[in-house]
């Protein structure tokens, strides 16, 4: 079973230390021509790269700054706790500072953009360096832009892109790839991406005019698979249900998918329904017995780390004999919002 880094944005409590001593971006704010470098209009992307650029405009990347949730959140605070949330919603490239740090060593923060901020992490956060090329996993000439393959994307080294926020300590937002981090040994291929990000061949631009166009290779989505993606939420947890020497039942619960905690931000938690029935037809005749029902939730103060679980107790003593349960897991996200997942079926003989 594939893991996962459960992504959202609830509203925001961060570390006073986190905060960088930067301009205070506004998003009507225009730089002059030249400090405009630093930011690449990501709308101009799509010009070559326009499913890619789909994807990435609807994805929790895309709205990082206009994202309802974080802008009332960002009202809320002033000075140096509104700064510390602007290196991670508009950030400016990624470079050394950020991706090279040594084992043991804290890298550096992501610097804010004062520019574009409406672009939130935009395509120049991860695939522009210092020079200006955009860098990939693969590189090639273009009429566009100078273009390069980079070790970033490396599979042993991509995570640090992912993790240069989402590894920071500010409260309860991002500390998910900090899990990431101290999980236990994970299959080589595992990675942020490989969860967030499922693999896509196709050719990753379009040809400009007279040139020939660009061979299809196996890439990745970046519409970002995150907290309302219930293909995602499915394989996050593995349901078992045995007898204990009391007669009671025990649902056992294990997060076997998410390489993080889950639920993963505050206000949010898990409610699994369970339904008991007897696995034998009842005798014609007989009166069936009522289906037990039970309720449970994990909440975020009692997040389920990677392949951690909790054992409910059910009293069910008159169900005997063989049993069929059916379980069913809800993410509950903000407010009203929730994700219910299939119905799962388990048989205790």
């Amino acid at each position: 079973m594939t893991r996962s880094l459960l992504l959202g944005l609830p509203a925001l409590t961060v570390l006073l230390a986190f905060a960088p001593s930067a301009p205070r971006p506004d998003r009507a704010t225009r730089a002059p021509a030249a400090t405009r470098a630093l930011a690449t209009d990501a709308a101009s992307c799509a010009d070559c790269h326009a499913e890619i650029q789909r994807e990435w405009a609807s994805s929790l990347h895309g709205t990082a700054w206009t994202n309802e949730s974080y802008q009332r959140a960002l009202k809320r605070r002033k000075g140096a706790q509104r700064d510390a949330c602007l290196p991670c919603h508009v950030p400016q490239p990624l470079g050394a500072a950020q991706l090279e740090a040594q084992e043991g060593e804290r890298a550096a923060a992501p610097q804010a953009r004062t520019v574009d901020l409406h672009a939130g992490v935009d395509c120049a956060t991860c695939h522009r360096a210092d020079d200006g090329a955009m860098l990939g996993p693969f590189g090639g000439p273009s009429s566009a832009h100078a273009s390069r393959q980079d070790a970033r994307f490396d599979p042993a080294r991509v995570d640090r892109l992912c993790l240069a926020c989402h590894a920071t300590e500010i409260g309860p937002v991002l500390p998910l790839g900090q899990d990431f981090l101290s999980a236990p040994a994970r299959e080589p291929a595992a990675s942020c991406g490989g969860c967030h990000m499922p693999a896509v061949e196709r050719a990753m631009a379009t040809a400009a005019t007279g040139e020939p166009a660009p061979p299809v290779r196996q890439g990745r989505s970046h519409a970002l698979r995150g907290a309302r993606d219930a293909g995602l939420l499915a394989e996050t947890l593995d349901f078992e249900l045995e007898r204990l020497a009391s007669g009671a039942l025990a649902l056992r619960v294990k997060n076997t998918g998410a390489a993080h905690r889950t639920p993963g931000l505050v206000g949010r938690k898990w409610q699994i329904d369970l339904e008991l029935a007897p696995a034998s037809a009842t005798p014609p005749g007989a009166k069936a017995p009522k289906p037990r029902k039970a309720s449970f939730e994990i909440r975020h103060d009692e997040a389920l780390l990677p392949l951690a679980e909790r054992s409910f107790e059910i009293d069910a003593r008159e169900l005997a004999g063989p049993l069929v349960a059916k379980v069913r897991a809800s993410y509950r996200l903000e407010g009203k919002e929730s994700i219910a997942l299939p119905f799962r079926e388990l048989e205790l003989r």
